[in-house]
C-alpha cells in the first residue's frame, strides 16, 4: 500500500540589522578645556571628563567612517567590528547635534523646540559634530585630562579611571605600610610620604593598560589633539634667552609636558602619543603633575624602573626603561641643557604642577590661535574649577597685616595665586577680532554683488572727502577701496561704544558694554544699509 506524498514547509528566518546613521559633517562644535588641580576632588573632575567623552561619542564615526555609533544595542558593524552603542546622556547630545543643525539650516524657534519633543530617527544623518581637541590639566585635572585624551585618541573607553579613584583613592589603601604593598610595589623604611608614591604609579600603569581592551572603534574619536600637563622641576633646568647683543640664562622650574594626536588627514606627520608603548611615560606624567607635597614624594622617571622591572608586561622590554629614547620627545629642552654639572631628565625630580601653575590656560588659549578648520567652527573655552572662589563675598584687607601674616602671604598665599583675567581676556579680544573680520568681509560679499561694473579710481579734495557717505565712495571707487573704510568704521563704532559705556558710568569690562557694543552695531548696520539702498547700491 503506497504512503501518502508528505509535503513540509520551511521557513526563512531573517535578522533585521538597523541602520548606522551616516554622517555629513556640515558644521563642529569644539571644546578647549582646561582642568584646574584639585585632590580631594578628583572623583568630581572625573565625572566631568567622564561626561566629555560621551559628548564627543555622541557624534562620533565609528569603525566605518561614513556612519556613526549605533543608537541602540551592541551589534557589528559593516565592517566585521563589535560596536558600542550609545547610552544615557550621548543619546541626548545626538538629539542637541540634530537641533544645531536644523538651527544653521535657519529653522524657527518653534521648529527647533518641535524637533526637541519629537523622537528622531536612529538612522537620522549627523550633520553638527562635538570635538574636545585641546585638554590643559594640573594635578588631579592633569591625571584626568590624560586619561580623557588617550580615550578621545585611540576610540577607547574610561570607566575603569573611576574604579581606580573609588578604589585606590581610599587612604587605607594608599597609606605608605604594608598594606599597600602588591606586586613589585616595596615597602620603604622609612617612609618617604604619607602615601605610597609607588603604588600610585603601578595603579596608573594598570589603569593605563587596562583601557588597550576598552577599543569602541577603530576610528580615533578625533582628528587631532594636544594634551599639556604641568609639573614642577624642583632642581630647574638652566635655558638660554638670546638677546640682540649676547646670551643670558634663566633657571626655569615651570614644565609642562605635552602630548599630541594628530591624523594624516589634519597633518603631514602622522603621530600619537597615546599608543600602548607609551602607557608606562603616561602614569609617570600622571604621577607627577599630582605629586602633592606631603601625601606623595616627588618623582624621577628613574623611579618607574623598579615597578615596571617587576611587572610582568613590561618585565622582559628593556626599551620602557627610563633612559629609552623614545621617552626623549616629551623633554626636548632636557636634552643639551646650558650649566655644569647638570642632571640628566631621567634623574630630575619633578613635583605637584600646581605649585606654580595650577590654572594652565595659556598653553589651551595659545593653540586654540594655531587650529584650522575646513568646516564652519563654533569654539568653546570650558575650565573646570572644582572649588571655585568668591572674592566678591570676601572684605578686603582692613589696615597693615602684622608680621606673622605678612610673612604668610609672602611665603604662602600670595605666590599661589593666579589670576585668569589676561587669559580670558585674549580670548575676549580674539573673538572681537573674528566677528570684526566676519562683518567685513559679508559686507564686501555684498558689496561685491551690488556693483554693476568696476569703476575707475577718481581722487578727491578734503573737502569733498567730508561731504562722502559709504554709498558715494562705492559708487566713485569701487568695492575694492570699501573694506578699508569698513574696517575704519567698525573701530569708530567700538570707540563710541565704550565713550557711551563710561559716560553712562558703567565698566568697560562688564556686561553692559557688551550690551551697548551690540546696539551701536545695530544701529550702524541700519545706518548703512538705509542709505546704500538710497543710493541704489
Amino acid at each position: 500500500m503506497a504512503q501518502p506524498a508528505s509535503s513540509a514547509t520551511s521557513e526563512l528566518h531573517t535578522t533585521t540589522v538597523p541602520a548606522f546613521p551616516p554622517v555629513d559633517y556640515k558644521q563642529e562644535v569644539r571644546f578647549a578645556v582646561v582642568m584646574y588641580g584639585g585632590v580631594s576632588l578628583a572623583i568630581y573632575i572625573n565625572g566631568i571628563a567622564q561626561e566629555m567623552l560621551r559628548w564627543v561619542r555622541s557624534t562620533a564615526r565609528s569603525a566605518d567612517p561614513n556612519v556613526a555609533l549605533l543608537p541602540n544595542n551592541p551589534c557589528t558593524s559593516a565592517s566585521g567590528e563589535s560596536e558600542l552603542s550609545l547610552s544615557g546622556t550621548e543619546r541626548v547630545y545626538r538629539k542637541l547635534s540634530h537641533i544645531l543643525a536644523a538651527n544653521r539650516t535657519g529653522k524657527s524657534s518653534a521648529d527647533l523646540l518641535a524637533l526637541a519633543n519629537q523622537n528622531l530617527s536612529d538612522n537620522e544623518t549627523i550633520r553638527t559634530r562635538f570635538v574636545v581637541d585641546i585638554l590643559s590639566g594640573t594635578s588631579a585635572g592633569g591625571i584626568n585630562g590624560i586619561f580623557l585624551g588617550k580615550a578621545l585618541a585611540n576610540g577607547q573607553d574610561i570607566s575603569g579611571l573611576e574604579n581606580l579613584w573609588i578604589k585606590e583613592g581610599d587612604v587605607r589603601t594608599l597609606i605608605n605600610d604594608k598594606r599597600s604593598l602588591e606586586g613589585p610595589v616595596i615597602l620603604q623604611d622609612p617612609p618617604a610620604s604619607l602615601l605610597s608614591s609607588q603604588r600610585m604609579y603601578f595603579e596608573l600603569l594598570k589603569a593605563f593598560d587596562s583601557m588597550e581592551n576598552t577599543r569602541a572603534t577603530s576610528t580615533p574619536f578625533v582628528d587631532e589633539l594636544d594634551l599639556f600637563v604641568t609639573t614642577t622641576d624642583l632642581s630647574g633646568v638652566t635655558l638660554p634667552i638670546r638677546l640682540s647683543d649676547g646670551v643670558v640664562y634663566e633657571r626655569r622650574h615651570r614644565n609642562v609636558l605635552r602630548f599630541l594626536y594628530s591624523d594624516k588627514a589634519v597633518s603631514p606627520e602622522t603621530r600619537n602619543d597615546f599608543e600602548a608603548k607609551f602607557n608606562p611615560f603616561l602614569a609617570y606624567a600622571a604621577r607627577c603633575t599630582s605629586a602633592f607635597p606631603a601625601a606623595f614624594e616627588p618623582m624621577c622617571l628613574c623611579d618607574t624602573d623598579a615597578i615596571l622591572k617587576g611587572y610582568l608586561p613590561y618585565a622582559n622590554n628593556e626599551n620602557c626603561r627610563s633612559d629609552s629614547s623614545d621617552w626623549q620627545r616629551f623633554y626636548k629642552d632636557y636634552l643639551n641643557p646650558a650649566g655644569v654639572n647638570t642632571v640628566k631628565f631621567p634623574k630630575r625630580p619633578f613635583a605637584d604642577g600646581g605649585y606654580l601653575d595650577n590654572k594652565p590656560f595659556t598653553y589651551a588659549t595659545e593653540t586654540v590661535a594655531r587650529r584650522q578648520a575646513d568646516l564652519l567652527i563654533t569654539r568653546k573655552l570650558i575650565y573646570i574649577e572644582p572649588s571655585p572662589e568668591h572674592p566678591e563675598e570676601q572684605p578686603d584687607l582692613d589696615g597693615k597685616p602684622d608680621a606673622i601674616d605678612n610673612v604668610s602671604a609672602a611665603l604662602l598665599s600670595l605666590p599661589r595665586y593666579e589670576t585668569i583675567r589676561e587669559d580670558l581676556q585674549r580670548v575676549r579680544e580674539h573673538n572681537r577680532l573674528v566677528e570684526r573680520v566676519n562683518s567685513i568681509l559679508k559686507g564686501v560679499d555684498r558689496d561685491k554683488d551690488s556693483a554693476e561694473t568696476p569703476r575707475k579710481m577718481e581722487s578727491f579734495t578734503d573737502d569733498e572727502w567730508s561731504n562722502l557717505d559709504l554709498a558715494t565712495v562705492v559708487d566713485k571707487k569701487g568695492i575694492g577701496y570699501v573694506a578699508y573704510h569698513r574696517l575704519d568704521i567698525h573701530s569708530v563704532s567700538d570707540d563710541l561704544a565704550k565713550l557711551v559705556t563710561r559716560v553712562a558710568g558703567f565698566d568697560e569690562e562688564s556686561d553692559h558694554f557688551m550690551i551697548i557694543r551690540s546696539l551701536v552695531g545695530e544701529w550702524r548696520a541700519k545706518v548703512m544699509t538705509k542709505k546704500l539702498r538710497a543710493s541704489g547700491h
